[in-house]
């Protein structure tokens, strides 16, 4: 990663404002993130500094159990961060029966066969047939080429409140 980001203690800048100076930093982290992966020049000693690059998921389980997981698959992060763009493309269009909610990340261990995996839920306030509509367009749009690319450690499901 290129630059550095401070914020000092003696900076008047409140929450509000680190907040948004957050806002705008952390597209070009997932970007340089993304990029440093790609190119394996993704060093261990940073694998501690992406959990501020999830503050759009809300996680359901010990979150950094979940972070840890993806510090061993840092493969799976530009997959999570592209499937969140693709995500609010397919399901945040502010229509009438269905509104994207949250995104939620949980860690779940199969136990007849031992093996972990992240399950991403895109949770919805929405109708039944309209959320599975769009799911089926998001789906054959974009998420069945990827899977692949996760080996098979990446799942991604729907809720409803």
């Amino acid at each position: 990663m290129n630059e550095t980001y401070y914020l000092s203690e003696n900076s008047t800048a409140g929450i509000q404002d680190f907040s948004a100076v957050l806002a705008g930093i952390l597209p070009s982290l997932k970007q340089d993130l993304t990029k440093d992966i790609l190119k394996d020049e993704f060093e261990p000693t940073q694998k501690g500094y992406f959990n501020n690059l999830f503050d759009d998921f809300v996680f359901s389980t010990n979150p950094n159990s979940i972070i840890d997981f993806l510090n061993e698959n840092a493969f799976l992060l530009p997959i999570i961060f592209e499937a969140e763009d693709k995500i609010n493309f397919f399901f945040n269009k502010n229509e009438e029966n269905l509104k994207l909610v949250n995104l939620r990340l949980e860690k779940f261990l199969n136990p007849e066969t031992n093996e972990e995996k992240i399950i991403l839920t895109i949770i919805l306030n929405a109708t039944p047939e309209k959320a599975f509509e769009r799911f089926k367009e998001f789906r054959n749009a974009w998420w069945l080429d990827t899977v692949k690319k996760t080996n098979w450690k990446l799942a991604i499901d729907m809720d409803f409140m």
